[in-house]
């Protein structure tokens, strides 16, 4: 794991769901947005920054949170991680995997490095101690992927949002 690396800043955005569409719009004009996807679960938003610099996570963040019908958001930035996309094909379906652990976050992240399919994964501080961005050829690989990742020791409680309609910047 490379601590040199910059690993990709998520937000959660929770939206008022009549404005679901034009909040993605709104976002797609930001500067500073790697990729965003509306998701299954208890969010509505999967937002990717360029960035891990606290000043400019802190202003694109305000952008957000300034669109109407932006109801919440929880921003996590990455203390360690890594990425591995070498096989990943822009609009391969995509997963979120918002993890717990007890006990070591480098040993989670470890196993998950050594998995196929992992697009990135980052230690981050709050409610979560881990996000992964996982992929796959359809979503019952990634199904598959999922309860692969949820036998890994140290797993204490793991969340999945499935992507759909996915923007890269």
């Amino acid at each position: 794991m490379n601590m040199t690396e910059t690993y990709p800043t998520t937000v959660l955005v929770s939206v008022e769901p009549s404005a679901l569409n034009t909040v993605t719009q709104q976002v797609s004009t930001l500067k500073g947005i790697a990729f965003q996807t509306q998701v299954t679960g208890r969010f509505d938003l999967v937002i990717q920054l360029n960035t891990s610099d606290v000043q400019q996570v802190y202003q694109l963040v305000n952008q957000i949170r300034a669109i109407g019908g932006v109801l919440s958001t929880r921003t996590m930035i990455p203390v360690s991680g890594f990425s591995n996309g070498k096989n990943f094909v822009t609009g391969s379906p995509v997963a979120f995997l918002l993890l717990g652990v007890e006990g070591q976050t480098q040993s989670v992240l470890q196993n998950l490095q050594s998995l196929p399919h992992i697009l990135n994964a980052s230690v981050v501080a709050g409610e979560f101690d881990v996000i992964a961005a996982i992929y796959g050829k359809d979503f019952n690989e990634i199904y598959s992927q999922v309860l692969q990742i949820a036998q890994i020791q140290g797993i204490s409680t793991s969340e999945t949002l499935f992507a759909f309609k996915p923007v890269w910047a």
